[in-house]
């Protein structure tokens, strides 16, 4: 009966610690996850806002598949730019300093129009190819 109360026990410890092993690999079934998730990188890109119109203005993004929100200033008709956004589909508002003031705006690849006031727009994208905002 000692015997195989020791054998039992030894099982059980060999098996925690091949459970356990800090160096043990993924199976090929989990290891395509953890390639994959491992190397998986976001696209950045710069958003310029080419601010022609002479007032300034905060612009708010807000990453539609994230959520994540972002600022961008402009102080009296400066340019402004916003490094490392991630490529992606945003919400976007724009609170000028002047509202009463009219402005044409091409936001991204969108097509330009005229306001006055805030802006909004429910969907933009921004990528390497449509990453400016003109304000004229």
């Amino acid at each position: 009966m000692k015997s195989s109360f020791r054998l039992f026990v030894g099982c059980i410890a060999l098996f925690a610690l091949l459970s356990f092993s800090p160096n043990k690999q993924a199976s090929p079934s989990n290891q395509k996850h953890v390639d994959l998730k491992s190397t998986h990188a976001f696209t950045t890109i710069t958003l310029s806002f080419i601010n022609n119109s002479g007032t300034g203005g905060t612009i708010y993004l807000v990453n539609l598949a994230t959520g994540q929100d972002y600022m961008l200033y402009s102080v009296n008709g400066a340019n402004g730019y916003l490094y490392n956004l991630p490529e992606g589909d945003y919400s976007f508002y724009y609170n000028p300093a002047y509202p009463d003031d009219w402005t044409w705006y091409t936001i991204g690849c969108n097509s330009e129009f005229e306001t006055k006031g805030e802006v909004w727009v429910d969907e933009v994208t921004f990528n390497s190819t449509c990453n400016t905002i003109y304000a004229n």
